[in-house]
């Protein structure tokens, strides 16, 4: 495969998904850098990049990579990805880095987005709100809002239920 397409971007990404998954993920970070070189619009690469720079701790070849620890280089590439195809799969990687790292971003960022995406007053664009508003629990009665908004519409809403439970909880911590 790397004799027949060396220039492909694809070619790339598939070669820092093999590191990634045998779990040399500075390597895996190398291959993505190359795929992106070759194609700055490869979504993949972008997403497994991001993905990447979430789990590695810092070290000081991902200096090289990001310019912190803070989750500023999984953020720029979740965002990288977002931009060049707004779906809810690449949406959500980026909400995700949001909600993990600059919470206040993700605030001012996430209406936008689920109305982009899913619509105005839509179960998923509520349920993505309450999940965005849960991460603080100064904002979790407006969370509870939006997930009780969602489960009105739709009382089956796995993830409006999770989320609903979680901020219910005392624990208050949402992974979702």
């Amino acid at each position: 495969m790397m004799k027949s397409g060396p220039q492909r971007g694809e070619t790339w990404v598939t070669v820092a998904q093999y590191y990634y998954l045998g779990g040399r993920l500075e390597r895996a970070l190398e291959f993505c850098q190359k795929a992106i070189a070759l194609d700055s619009r490869l979504i993949t690469a972008h997403i497994l990049k991001g993905d990447i720079l979430e789990c590695v701790p810092r070290s000081t070849l991902l200096l090289t990579f990001s310019d912190s620890d803070d989750g500023a280089g999984a953020m720029a590439a979740f965002k990288a990805a977002y931009t060049i195809y707004k779906h809810y799969w690449t949406a959500t990687y980026y909400l995700d880095s949001l909600i993990k790292h600059d919470s206040l971003t993700a605030l001012s960022l996430g209406p936008e987005i689920a109305k982009a995406l899913f619509g105005q007053n839509t179960v998923r664009s509520n349920t993505l709100m309450g999940k965005i508003y849960s991460v603080d629990a100064k904002h979790h009665p407006a969370a509870t809002k939006y997930f009780e908004k969602a489960l009105a519409m739709d009382s089956n809403s796995i993830s409006a239920c999770i989320g609903l439970a979680l901020i219910s909880s005392p624990n208050k911590a949402l992974v979702m």
